[in-house]
């Protein structure tokens, strides 16, 4: 990252770090184990879950049945989620590179619609509950602010190389 920095600072480029809630700021992973009542105190569990196993493949529940019991709380599941432990520090480290902004996603609004709307809320009061300084957009499409100065700090590959894609000149 320094490299991109003293590159974009020769060229009087700013750069924009945007960061992804779910998974890289926000304890998203805690919040569904919580609500779909997995153990998470539990070994086995907390080792089948760092393979990235998905929730509905431990046998407890469907994923159906987990965004259901999201839906049932509604904005209030997103903001309660738990700040991750390194939050706070990648925050930081982000500022000194460059323009720090906060992307994320409300979820599909073809498969869970009626999400849709409390995640959009439960994220703007969670990320100003947290970070009230740091601008907020939330998106469906990131790649869709992706241009040749910006990075994409997520934990989804998939939306990383999209917008790695998207921002080549």
């Amino acid at each position: 990252m320094k490299e991109i920095k003293t590159e974009a600072m020769k060229n009087k480029q700013i750069i924009r770090l945007f960061l992804d809630f779910d998974g890289t700021l926000s304890d998203w992973l805690k919040g569904c184990c919580k609500v779909c009542d997995i153990d998470t105190e539990d070994k086995e569990i907390r080792d089948k879950l760092k393979t990235g196993i998905e929730l509905q493949d431990l046998g407890s529940v469907s994923a159906t049945e987990m965004w259901k019991k999201i839906e049932d709380i509604g904005s209030k599941w997103w903001e309660e989620l738990e700040k991750l432990p390194w939050a706070d520090k990648l925050v930081d480290f982000c500022k000194d590179f460059g323009e720090v902004c906060f992307l994320t996603s409300p979820g599909d609004m073809e498969k869970w619609p009626r999400n849709v709307p409390y995640a959009a809320h439960g994220k703007f009061i969670w990320g100003n509950r947290h970070f009230p300084s740091i601008p907020l957009i939330i998106a469906h499409k990131k790649h869709l602010c992706a241009s040749p100065n910006t990075i994409l700090i997520d934990d989804s590959e998939k939306k990383v190389k999209e917008f790695e894609k998207a921002g080549v000149n």
